[in-house]
């Protein structure tokens, strides 16, 4: 349903685990039309994610994707990561993960400020030979300490596909 949420952001539609990628992948294949719900939910959506973050002082980007945990056989666990305040689900893990994917995919939605967070992601070398990594892991970041993060180094094509695909704007 439409929810206005604690963040001051108007009419964003609540989506299942509030990520990045719920609110802006429809857009790589369907048209966005202007000043609809659709489209005020992505602005909405990135202003969020924006905002979640700022206090921390670090590039944003809150999406599905893999952390720092492992499984028993050593891979990387896959979770959403969403803005709580735009999710519907209420047991969503409770760190801090970033993924480079998700601010290409607001690129659309807000060019500039996009821009600006790819160039601060690639200036903390999460830029790997085959392109961004998958996330940087902040586990659970605690108020008055600078932030840390572990680079979750691989690539999952999905993430990488929706990075190139086509864009009106470019970093």
């Amino acid at each position: 349903g439409v929810q206005t949420c604690a963040l001051p952001i108007c009419n964003v539609l609540i989506s299942w685990t509030g990520t990045m990628f719920e609110y802006l992948m429809p857009m790589l294949w369907m048209r966005a039309y202007p000043e609809t719900l659709l489209e005020n939910s992505m602005g909405g959506a990135v202003a969020s994610q924006r905002l979640v973050v700022q206090k921390l002082g670090i590039p944003w980007g809150i999406s599905e994707g893999a952390c720092k945990e492992r499984n028993e056989a050593g891979h990387y666990e896959y979770h959403a990561f969403g803005v709580r305040a735009l999710a519907a689900k209420p047991d969503m893990p409770k760190r801090l993960v970033i993924t480079p994917y998700a601010a290409f995919l607001a690129l659309n939605v807000d060019p500039v400020n996009s821009a600006r967070n790819l160039r601060e992601m690639e200036r903390l070398k999460w830029v790997g030979p085959l392109g961004f990594y998958e996330s940087a892991d902040y586990g659970r970041p605690k108020r008055g300490e600078k932030p840390c993060f572990e680079i979750v180094r691989s690539w999952m094509a999905h993430h990488q596909a929706m990075s190139l695909l086509d864009r009106k704007s470019v970093v």
